[in-house]
């Protein structure tokens, strides 16, 4: 998609390319707020494009051609976000993963939270430690989030992530 846009001049569309396994078929999807169009390239009946082909080098440029001429005088748009969605450095991030996205921390049945680093020998996989034979293992790690914050749902058909 970067490429479309740099070859359109516009930081209004997006897309994604997409390619068969066995290159039999080649597709750029993309949009625009006011429109949106599909190349798809392939043979009717089912043939190899070519073991190098995908759909960034068949199908995009067909559609960067299509939404030249669609665009032509259309004005850029500014995306609007949805409630919960921010634009962070160049990239739409759910605003409860503004700050990383990253899990911070790991705990353990007993309330205890460790840095990644600072997980007890007892407890790392493969310890030589004495306490690790009478003391078990602690059960599966529990992430939690880098927030507590939860993001709207977009639309009736995305439900709200649920919190641990």
């Amino acid at each position: 998609a970067a490429r479309a846009a740099a070859a359109l001049g516009r930081s209004d569309t997006m897309g994604k390319t997409g390619t068969t396994s066995d290159a039999l078929d080649a597709w750029f999807a993309g949009y625009h707020p006011s429109v949106v169009a599909v190349a798809w390239v392939g043979h009717s009946t089912p043939k190899s494009l070519g073991e190098r082909e995908s759909g960034g080098r068949l199908a995009l440029p067909i559609w960067i051609d299509f939404m030249a001429h669609a665009l032509k005088s259309v004005p850029l748009a500014t995306p609007v976000a949805p409630a919960g969605v921010a634009l962070i450095d160049g990239d739409w991030r759910y605003t409860e993963w503004a700050n990383g996205g990253w899990v911070s921390a790991l705990g353990d049945s007993s309330g205890a939270v460790y840095a990644p680093t600072t997980i007890p020998e007892a407890a790392a996989p493969g310890s030589a430690n004495p306490a690790a034979a009478t003391n078990p293992p602690a059960p599966p790690a529990v992430l939690a989030p880098a927030t507590s914050a939860v993001p709207a749902p977009v639309g009736d058909s995305m439900p709200a992530p649920v919190q641990p």
